[in-house]
């Protein structure tokens, strides 16, 4: 702060620390305008990748494809090593591993089980409807004592739900090796990206059953023709039934019995 007088002056301690002070008020004024600009700066890039990730899940509807996607993209702006969505089984307390990517080489760590009842801090986030943002997992309470393993190294956690209205649908979580990784404009952005993949996710689900449907209807379509051009090889019509019934159902093993 430089202040020019025409004539001389003879400044004595009070005006001294008046000019300091003023000095002090430019000095915060300059901190908050920096401040503001880096959050106006982050919120733009924010809109920016919000709007990339919109306009790619309008042109994906497979589910896996997707949230991957959502993943990949959302990784760009949020400081993670590795980040996962959980999906609620409809009708169950149930959360699956839907879609996940890892940046190191050696992977993922995946749970053999599904999290249910009350394991892990994804799963308190599912109960409570609430985010998590965890700056040491195994240091600071309650998380630690919730915290379930599923990426080597984990220090902070970052888990927002995702609601469709009042319902949680399923969890975004975000994870780092580093200790204090995630911000509060962090869980920001993911609690928008939680709302905007609602839509995705449902288009995507509605996608996936009218294409299972569409399966069916193939399916039945061809066992009725073998069952009408097969009407005295029986066995041959059941070796059908059974293998199209496994495929259908994702199954490994089945049996068709008869009653006697």
């Amino acid at each position: 702060l430089f202040v020019h007088f025409r004539q001389q002056q003879s400044f004595d301690n009070l005006q001294k620390l008046y000019i300091e002070g003023l000095a002090h008020y430019a000095s915060i004024a300059i901190r908050n305008a920096h401040t503001f600009d880096t959050l106006a700066q982050r919120r733009v890039r924010d809109l920016a990748t919000l709007q990339n990730i919109d306009h790619e899940l309008n042109r994906v509807l497979d589910l896996t494809q997707v949230l991957t996607r959502l993943l990949e993209l959302a990784s760009e702006r949020v400081p993670a090593e590795g980040a996962s969505i959980w999906l609620l089984k409809p009708g169950t307390k149930i959360l699956a591993l839907t879609a996940s990517i890892y940046r190191h080489s050696e992977g993922r760590r995946t749970p053999r089980n599904p999290l249910q009842e009350t394991q892990g801090i994804t799963r308190w986030v599912a109960e409570h409807k609430q985010s998590a943002r965890v700056a040491n997992v195994h240091r600071d309470a309650p998380w630690c004592d919730l915290y379930v393993q599923m990426m080597p190294g984990t220090l902070s956690e970052l888990d927002v739900p995702i609601l469709d209205e009042d319902e949680v649908i399923g969890v975004l979580n975000f994870e780092s090796t580093r200790e204090g990784a995630f911000r509060q404009e962090d869980e920001d952005f993911l609690q928008t990206l939680a709302g905007q993949a609602v839509l995705a996710i449902r288009n995507a689900q509605a996608y996936e059953r009218e294409k299972r449907l569409a399966e069916e209807g193939q399916v039945l379509n061809e066992i009725s023709k073998e069952i009408i051009s097969q009407l005295e090889d029986h066995s041959h019509v059941f070796d059908l039934i059974l293998a199209k019934a496994l495929e259908l159902t994702n199954s490994e093993t089945g049996v068709l019995m008869l009653y006697d």
